[in-house]
């Protein structure tokens, strides 16, 4: 992963907490909160590193890069939360300050698949 450079946060994200709720007939529907918008880096992630958490049962797919402010800290990016980019879905995994920049917190996160509503 590389430091962001001047327009690389060109990616609008929606990072959103997601609860699991239980219906009357039984079964689980998906809630997920209003969430805070972040301009950020995406980026996909090598093979290696991809096998390498496949390996641990993290499978990791991209990682995203954010400046930290409010909401964007690594202690406050949970495995309970989710990016909404361009229609598609992705699960945080884990979130750490930026091993170049420690301005920036790196999330790495699952592809769950497109959004469905």
């Amino acid at each position: 992963m590389s430091q962001p450079t001047i327009g690389a946060l060109r990616h609008r994200i929606r990072i959103r907490t997601h609860t699991d709720l239980p219906m009357a007939g039984g079964g689980l529907q998906a809630q997920y909160s209003a969430g805070v918008e972040r301009w950020a880096d995406k980026q996909a992630v090598s093979a290696a590193t991809y096998y390498a958490s496949a390996q641990t049962g993290d499978q990791v797919t991209h990682w995203f890069v954010v400046l930290r402010g409010a909401l964007t800290q690594p202690e406050q990016l949970t495995a309970d939360m989710v990016i909404d980019h361009a229609q598609r879905r992705y699960r945080v995994v884990r979130a750490r300050p930026h091993p170049q920049d420690d301005k920036y917190t790196a999330i790495e996160a699952t592809d769950l698949g497109a959004i469905s509503t």
